[in-house]
């Protein structure tokens, strides 16, 4: 089975399609599983849409095999519904969710599904795993997959999911951004850690931390960039406590950057596509510890799966 890694696709609806269909394509030669690692939604105004998308083929068994792992966003999702069933309205009550953007995640559900289909996503969201340990190993280190940071204790099988709601799950969705956190290390020293989380501000969309042994896959594709940025813009001393004073040119430098690397998981290597809005392959790398371009001949061949995204499209609840 080939195994591919995204995250942080924030309702950005033309990375999700060429992803989507490019691993459609591939899937009829080979087996396909493709992992989520959190921030599927908020922010981008199709985020429902492909949340319902994903849900879908997961319930139902369409396409490929999907492992969808909770993020941070996924996790104030959960809180918010917490009230929904006494409500039976997300706009009833103020939401931290809303304010990170996840008015168009619950507009979309509100409007799109009876209050029976929208239960029925909250559970399914409610019991996304919060990790995920891989057999496959870089430099002899089983991968793990999470959301901001590795877990404190990785087990074969995930113990905890969103609605366990607790301090293990808070650390590995929110990482050191949220106050309550206290570690400061992302990775842990008996593991090889993939993550999201926090736009890397590459060209590549991705970035290596040798010391933490992480590999940081969130691109930044998120259609808006103020909200995503300011925390980290902040950490730089780039803005206040207003979205309107960040500094204008490294606003401006960051939110260039549309990209999303797609992750396939190799003997002992990472193979890491970048993906942008345009449905285009930019740029390729191996990756075994040490980065390796890979040429344009080779990516031309991968760029040969990427046609006919209106497939795709087609079958998208809008």
């Amino acid at each position: 089975m080939r195994k591919f890694i995204v995250s942080d696709l924030h309702g950005n609806l033309e990375m999700y399609v060429s992803i989507i269909n490019y691993l459609e394509n591939i899937s009829k030669y080979d087996n396909v599983k493709l992992y989520i690692l959190g921030d599927l939604i908020d922010r981008g105004i199709y985020s429902g849409n492909i949340l319902f998308d994903v849900y879908d083929r997961i319930k139902n068994n369409r396409g490929f095999e999907i492992d969808y792992l909770a993020g941070n966003h996924e996790l104030m999702m959960y809180q918010a519904s917490k009230r929904l069933k006494y409500n039976q309205s997300f706009y009833s009550f103020p939401s931290l969710w809303d304010d990170n953007g996840g008015s168009y995640t619950f507009g979309f559900l509100e409007d799109m599904l009876s209050f029976e289909d929208m239960m029925r996503v909250i559970d399914f969201i409610s019991n996304l795993n919060i990790y995920e340990l891989l057999d496959e190993k870089i430099r002899d280190k089983n991968i793990v997959l999470a959301h901001a940071m590795c877990p404190n204790y990785v087990y074969n099988k995930c113990n905890y999911q969103i609605k366990d709601d607790n301090y293990e799950v808070l650390q590995t969705l929110w990482g050191s951004r949220h106050p309550d956190v206290k570690r400061k290390n992302l990775g842990n020293k008996n593991y090889f850690t993939i993550i999201g989380h926090t736009p890397v501000g590459t060209s590549s969309g991705f970035m290596y931390d040798k010391f933490d042994n992480v590999l940081n896959i969130d691109g930044g594709c998120a259609p808006y960039s103020y909200a995503y940025l300011h925390d980290m813009l902040l950490e730089d001393g780039c803005g206040k406590n207003d979205y309107g004073l960040l500094d204008e040119k490294r606003y401006n430098y960051f939110s260039s950057f549309d990209h999303t690397p797609l992750v396939e998981v190799m003997n002992d290597k990472l193979r890491i596509l970048t993906f942008n809005n345009n449905n285009e392959i930019t740029c390729g790398n191996y990756f075994n510890g040490r980065l390796d371009d890979i040429n344009e001949e080779e990516l031309n061949g991968y760029r040969n799966n990427l046609n006919d995204t209106q497939k795709v499209k087609k079958l998208i609840k809008m």
